[in-house]
């Protein structure tokens, strides 16, 4: 499934979920307004005391949501395990929005992702990518060799390596945000850092 997201050569390792109906069903009574940036750090124990804890802040219902809050724990868990650590740093954006519409690299060693509302995640393979073109800031259409960028669905969970991962420096992937398709509604993304 994700074991292989450290292996060298892969630079993004996917876990194809399919529909998870109560888990779905939470996220789409969550108000299509809902516009929030929820940060924290927490121990993995404790991820879904902190998470029920942050949507209660950002004036939503842990009670409402403890298939979303169950999920989300245990893929925080599921990446601080691969990684060999004992607390993570969680990011829920929810926007209108589109956040990244440029192609880049994150600099970081590891990010796992998850929409779990509206377009996911789109990312190019290395045999797409320009990284001359990238590294100039040339514009979207120059740094594809040729296209279209792959693209994640809702719930699928990416864990992909970033321009500092050990033995990857200056090949992280390429990726963006996905244009967003109805600003009546947010889209919902869920990352870990550890």
């Amino acid at each position: 499934m994700l074991d292989n997201a450290t292996a060298q050569g892969v630079n993004m390792a996917i876990w194809r979920r399919g529909p998870m109906p109560e888990l779905g069903r939470e996220v789409a009574g969550i108000g299509p307004d809902w516009c929030e940036a929820l940060r924290l750090n927490t121990a993995v124990t404790s991820a879904d005391v902190a998470l029920a804890r942050a949507l209660d802040g950002a004036d939503l219902d842990p009670q409402a949501l403890k298939h979303w809050i169950m999920d989300m724990a245990g893929l925080a868990a599921v990446f601080a395990r691969l990684l060999g650590k004992s607390s993570v740093q969680i990011r829920i954006e929810a926007m209108r929005a589109t956040m990244c519409p440029r192609f880049h690299v994150d600099h970081n060693d590891l990010r796992l992702l998850c929409t779990y509302r509206g377009p996911a995640t789109e990312w190019l393979t290395n045999d797409q990518v320009d990284r001359h073109a990238l590294a100039n800031g040339r514009p979207n259409e120059e740094l594809m060799r040729f296209g279209p960028a792959q693209c994640m669905e809702p719930l699928w969970v990416g864990i992909m390596k970033g321009g500092r991962f050990p033995g990857n420096e200056g090949n992280g992937l390429v990726h963006r945000s996905p244009p967003v398709e109805n600003p009546d509604r947010t889209r919902i993304l869920f990352c870990v850092d550890a």
